[in-house]
């Protein structure tokens, strides 16, 4: 590397449980908020800085994947696990 320039990387993985999601449906910005029991989320980021000669100058770069799975939805004071392998389950 030249003098005055550094570089750095990060990169990072996360598993979660009950996860909180906001989702936008339809045209209406109203937001309705999920909880989600199990999911991870990766994703890495690069910075580089440059200072030399009385200039300074910082760029990043970054990029995430977040992934979910099983919505749990609480109503009537049980929680109801949602999947795509029984969509009949009511939402409450």
């Amino acid at each position: 590397m030249s003098p005055g320039l550094a570089a750095g990387l990060d990169v990072y993985y996360k598993r979660s449980t009950d996860t909180l999601d906001d989702g936008q449906f339809g045209q209406a910005v109203v937001l309705n908020q999920f909880n989600y029991a199990h999911g991870f989320s990766r994703g890495a980021e690069l910075k580089i800085l440059y200072a030399a000669d009385g200039i300074r100058a910082y760029a990043n770069a970054s990029h995430e994947i977040t992934m979910v799975k099983h919505a749990a939805a609480r109503g009537g004071g049980r929680v109801q696990w949602l999947t795509h392998a029984n969509p009949s389950l009511p939402v409450a």
